[in-house]
């Protein structure tokens, strides 16, 4: 069953941290139940981990791996990085819907699960741990 809608097609909808949304096709932002978000840490090797695993692309694709869970990567304006970790002083835009829009942009995808999380350092401080910046992570529902 598809979630409630919570706000229709809009670039100036602003999430809050560590809460699941939904979005379709047609940019709507959608309110799914019982969906929690994942914790994400660091990962030097590969760049961040998702409940302590891969992500999705990471993991060659795999739906087994952290229940599909991705990350959004290449938005960050950091100098010599495209990886998944927002710098704590950007911002959340229409570059996120609209990159998330066009993943739900899908015949075979009835809508993407999205939150905007902290990324913890991986020394194992978590959840004492500084967060070293945040990012966009999504799960496709099929």
């Amino acid at each position: 069953m598809k979630p409630r809608l919570l706000a229709g097609p809009t670039a100036h909808f602003h999430p809050e941290f560590n809460a699941v949304y939904g979005i379709d096709r047609e940019g709507n932002i959608l309110a799914p139940d019982g969906e929690y978000a994942p914790d994400v840490t660091h990962d030097p090797d590969g760049d961040v981990l998702i409940d302590g695993g891969p992500t999705k692309s990471a993991s060659n694709n795999s739906f087994d791996v952290n229940s599909g869970w991705d990350v959004l990567t290449g938005h960050t304006g950091q100098y010599g990085y495209r990886g998944a970790v927002m710098h704590p002083s950007e911002l959340w835009g229409a570059w996120a819907i609209d990159h998330l829009t066009t993943i739900a942009d899908s015949d075979l995808i009835e809508y993407v699960l999205f939150a905007v999380v902290e990324v913890r350092d991986e020394d194992g401080d978590y959840p004492e741990g500084d967060p070293i910046g945040w990012a966009v992570i999504y799960k496709e529902i099929v």
